[in-house]
């Protein structure tokens, strides 16, 4: 932001990218000494809403970032480039050989605990496991969750990165996206949940305000409490029990994507946002020229 701010006085046309709402983030900080998090988050806020005002834009990922952005804001959806993932052949479904698949960084407030104590569910297969993918932002919460009593149902899969990373998810029957319900998550829309749909998995997800116009009246998936272990156990063991209408669910997201939830849309609205800067600049400067300036 202090980088824009420089720019903006050097007379540079400065769009600002915003996905993430810092203030609520901040407030939310445990390393913050709890009587200094409201405070801080009003700070940043104000910041916030200061810097942006001298920008020429401000793209936000999300509408409920928008009451700490000031000036020109567009709505920029952070859906994934599907191209590539669109281009993975998913395995039958009987013969896809993982259950259900996590896949990013691997955190508690991703839903670790909750979706590790999901593979207790006594409806489950016998044979399921949760298949971790990415690295553990911490080593020992690693240490810890091993010494659970469910991790001889999990599998990690490690880092996987291009069409390794989407090949391993394919060959799964459940994407799980059970955020826990901080602000960041709640009025965020996960990439990660795009990537599941494209690549034709149900998706058990967090019930947050915004994500049911998405999972459930496309009927891509099943919604939960992402602090209900149970629960999320549950629709994951529905899923697997009722292939039908998982394989169902999982082409009605892969449909959507096409359709809507991809990048190339975006695309367009952030490349007509540039081009209208652009032509305002060239507008600018003959206008100067024609002054005599």
């Amino acid at each position: 932001m202090g980088c824009g701010l420089i720019l903006r006085a050097l007379n540079k046309r400065v769009v600002y990218d915003s996905h993430e709402d810092v203030p609520k983030d901040v407030a939310q900080k445990r390393y913050i000494p709890r009587f200094l998090r409201r405070p801080a988050a009003f700070v940043v806020r104000h910041i916030s809403r200061m810097c942006t005002s001298f920008f020429d834009a401000t793209v936000i990922a999300v509408p409920a970032i928008a009451d700490g952005v000031r000036g020109k804001k567009v709505v920029i959806r952070n859906y994934p480039v599907v191209d590539d993932l669109l281009r993975i052949a998913s395995p039958p479904w009987s013969s896809r050989s993982r259950a259900a698949i996590y896949a990013g960084s691997i955190t508690e407030s991703l839903g670790l605990r909750e979706m590790i104590a999901a593979m207790s569910s006594p409806e489950l297969p016998a044979d399921a496991r949760l298949t971790l993918v990415g690295a553990f932002a911490d080593a020992a919460l690693l240490a810890r969750v091993r010494a659970e009593p469910n991790w001889s149902r999990v599998e990690l899969a490690g880092w996987k990165e291009g069409a390794a990373l989407w090949e391993t998810i394919a060959d799964a029957k459940v994407g799980l996206v059970v955020h826990h319900p901080t602000p960041t998550y709640i009025e965020g829309m996960p990439t990660k949940l795009f990537e599941y749909m494209a690549l034709g998995l149900p998706v058990v997800a967090s019930d947050f305000p915004g994500w049911p116009e998405i999972v459930r009246s496309i009927g891509c998936g099943l919604l939960v409490d992402p602090l209900d272990a149970k629960a999320i156990g549950q629709a994951i063991s529905y899923l697997l029990r009722h292939p039908a209408k998982a394989r169902e669910m999982g082409e009605n997201g892969r449909a959507a994507v096409i359709h809507k939830f991809n990048w190339r849309r975006e695309e367009l609205k952030l490349l007509s946002l540039y081009a209208n800067l652009s032509t305002k600049s060239e507008n600018g400067l003959r206008s100067a020229a024609g002054s005599g300036h």
